[in-house]
C-alpha cells in the first residue's frame, strides 16, 4: 500500500462523503404513474361490482343511496367491514352472525365475488 499522508486521506473522505450525500437523493428512473392505473382498474371493478349486485338481485334485501329494501342498508359499509369480511357475509352468513336468516351466494363465480366485494368495499360514508 502507498503511504498517504493524513490531509489526503482527510480529503479524499470528505470528497467520498460529499458524492455519497449528493446522490443519496438521485432515482435515475423515471416515476412510474401506477396510481392512475390502479384507481382506473379499481373504478372498473366497482362498475363490474355493481352489475353482479343487479343481476343476483341483492337490492331485495338491501339498500343503497335509498334504492332497495330498506331491511339491511350497505350504505358505509366499505367503512365498516374489510374485504375479507364483506366476502365472508357473502360466502357464509350464519359464520359471521348465527342469528342472520342470509342465504349463502357460494355458488357465485370467483370473478363475479371478486367484484361485487370490490364494489361494496367502495360504499363509504359521505
Amino acid at each position: 500500500m502507498i503511504p498517504m499522508s493524513r490531509s489526503w486521506m482527510l480529503t479524499l473522505s470528505f470528497a467520498a462523503c460529499l458524492v455519497t450525500v449528493a446522490l443519496a437523493g438521485v432515482d435515475a428512473r423515471e416515476p412510474v404513474a401506477a396510481a392512475p392505473v390502479a384507481e382506473a382498474e379499481a373504478a372498473q371493478a366497482a362498475d363490474r361490482g355493481k352489475e353482479v349486485y343487479a343481476a343476483n338481485k341483492c337490492q331485495m334485501c338491501h339498500m343503497i343511496d335509498g334504492v332497495g329494501s330498506k331491511r339491511a342498508p350497505l350504505d358505509g359499509v366499505g367503512d365498516k367491514l374489510s374485504k375479507d369480511d364483506i366476502r365472508k357475509w357473502i360466502l357464509t352468513p350464519s359464520e359471521m352472525n348465527a342469528k342472520v336468516k342470509k342465504p349463502s351466494f357460494a355458488k357465485i363465480s370467483a370473478d363475479d365475488l371478486t367484484a361485487l366485494v370490490d364494489y361494496l368495499a367502495t360504499l363509504k360514508k359521505k
